[in-house]
Parts: structure tokens; C-alpha cells; sequence
């Protein structure tokens, strides 16, 4: 049987390397350090990786936020879900899923 799963990933790179450079800053510079210090904590720390997955066979959609101080998860069946649109950002050459969910 082939996996009926769709993954998809999204990591929030650009803040771990502000968060990192802002703890490197910190532990270099003594004077900056109570401004730099919390600044790089909460970048790195809260910066969540949001994992969506797709599961055909159960029909139910999975999303998953993780960071290192916090946990989220919720799962949405198909009967919950009213639409979904993909758009298209040109000026940020990405896209962007919208799911709307209806109301009971």
C-alpha cells in the first residue's frame, strides 16, 4: 500500500539565525548583552516550524506547530473544512494556502 499522505514543511530559518546571532552578540559584547540576550532567546525559542499534513485515506488535514518552548496541534476533518484557495504572492514569488472552515 502507497502512503495516501501529503507533507509539506515550513521552517522559520531567517529567525534562528537572527536569534543565534543575536545569543553570539550577547556572549561577546558584555555591554549589549541584557538587550541582545532575551532578543535571541525569544527568536530562537518561539519561532515555531509548522508541519501540515495531508492524509487522503482518513481525510483529515493535521496541523503542527513545534518551537522549542511550546506545542500546538489540531486536526480538521474533511466535513470541517469549506474550501481551500491558493494564492499567489508576485511580489514574494511564493504561495499561500488558505483553508476556510464552515460554520456549524
Amino acid at each position: 500500500m502507497r502512503d495516501e499522505r501529503i507533507v509539506f514543511r515550513d521552517c522559520p530559518i531567517a529567525f534562528w539565525i537572527f536569534g543565534t546571532i543575536a545569543i553570539v552578540i550577547a556572549a561577546m559584547i558584555p555591554d549589549v548583552r541584557l538587550a541582545f540576550l532575551p532578543l535571541g532567546i525569544l527568536s530562537t525559542g518561539f519561532a515555531s516550524v509548522l508541519t501540515v499534513t495531508f492524509d487522503r485515506t482518513r481525510r483529515t488535514l493535521h496541523l503542527r506547530y513545534w518551537s522549542l518552548f511550546r506545542r500546538w496541534k489540531r486536526s480538521y476533518s474533511r466535513d470541517e473544512i469549506g474550501a481551500v484557495y491558493v494564492k499567489e504572492d508576485n511580489e514574494a514569488d511564493s504561495f499561500r494556502v488558505e483553508m476556510m472552515l464552515q460554520i456549524r
